[in-house]
């Protein structure tokens, strides 16, 4: 597996990745979307983020499950007037700083999909819901294809 120092590097000079997480693969992100149509203009329906700016010990120790294909479920359905998204519980190889680990589906005009985390933490909001998802560990900027 190679360094982060010799992933991430733009013009010679490295870079740290700006999140971890578990990347949908293209079947999953379609069956979402199926699922739970998205009623606002911000799509998202990307990943579960488990790192954002993440330290270069945690970055450089998450490298080793990078290209990892693991399943994930999703967990109950979330919707208000600025976004939409799915709670998902799937294992993260390192301790996540997300609480609630969660997809963004959508936003509302001018919302920012950071919303989505006090979105998924108002308990009145869920939904249940069940879905099987596929995904591969990853950081942004991404270093495996989708799939």
């Amino acid at each position: 597996m190679p360094k982060l120092t010799e992933v991430f590097k733009i013009n010679e000079a490295p870079q740290k990745p700006v999140y971890l997480g578990w990347f949908l693969s293209d079947a999953s992100r379609q069956e979402l979307q199926q699922k739970f149509p998205l009623r606002y203009p911000g799509k998202q329906v990307d990943h579960v983020t488990f790192v954002f700016g993440p330290k270069p010990e945690v970055a450089e120790q998450f490298m080793q499950f990078v290209g990892q294909t693991v399943e994930g479920m999703v967990t109950g359905y979330f919707e208000d007037d600025k976004g939409q998204a799915v709670t998902v519980d799937v294992a993260s190889p390192i301790i996540a700083t997300n609480k609630i680990l969660h997809v963004t589906l959508a936003t509302a005009e001018g919302v920012k999909p950071v919303y989505s985390n006090q979105l998924v933490a108002d308990e009145s909001k869920r939904q249940q819901a069940s879905l099987r998802l596929t995904g591969v560990y990853d950081t942004f900027p991404r270093t495996v294809p989708n799939q």
